[in-house]
């Protein structure tokens, strides 16, 4: 079993990664007015996953250590996916969906009116589309690969966790 130290580090990390993760989300979306895809907006429910399991495990790292590990690592493994997904759907490697470019305000209108003045109104935003570079790559594929290595090492934990000690 590991120590009650480690855990409280590893949850207090999983919640810091969630922060970060979030802030720079919101931070993008806000102050830089770089509006995500609804993918963009479903990429983020592993960090926030992260700063709630995060906080529980440091706040109560005896109770459930290894089911709270397990649900972080599930978490960001279908972050992984997702972003993985979405970079394909970026190079044209993958169809896009439905919901990409459309807007769920729409569904609130409650005349044809109303409805063709919402969508008049929204802008478009692709989830095909890349709206910044950094360095090259999209924010959707610096997602993969930060989604990636946080899933390895919390597999590499949960497998430490759960090998008995000889």
């Amino acid at each position: 079993m590991i120590s009650l130290d480690r855990l409280k580090f590893i949850f207090g990390g999983a919640f810091f990664i969630g922060s970060i993760g979030l802030l720079t989300a919101y931070v993008a979306e806000y102050v830089f007015n770089l509006s995500p895809c609804i993918l963009c907006v479903y990429e983020r429910i592993p960090y926030g996953f992260s700063l709630l399991f995060g906080l529980f495990g440091w706040i109560r790292p005896k109770i459930f250590p290894k089911v709270l590990l397990f649900c972080l690592f599930l978490a960001f493994l279908a972050g992984t996916g997702l972003s993985f997904y979405h970079a394909g759907i970026e190079h044209d490697v993958f169809p896009s969906f439905g919901a990409c470019g459309a807007d769920s305000k729409a569904l609130t209108a409650e005349s044809i009116e109303e409805l063709e003045t919402l969508i008049l109104a929204t802008p478009v935003i692709r989830c095909d589309q890349v709206y910044f570079r950094f360095l090259g790559l999209s924010m959707t594929e610096y997602n993969f690969m930060f989604s990636f290595m946080v899933t390895s090492l919390l597999g590499f934990v949960l497998y430490r966790v759960r090998k008995p000690k000889r």
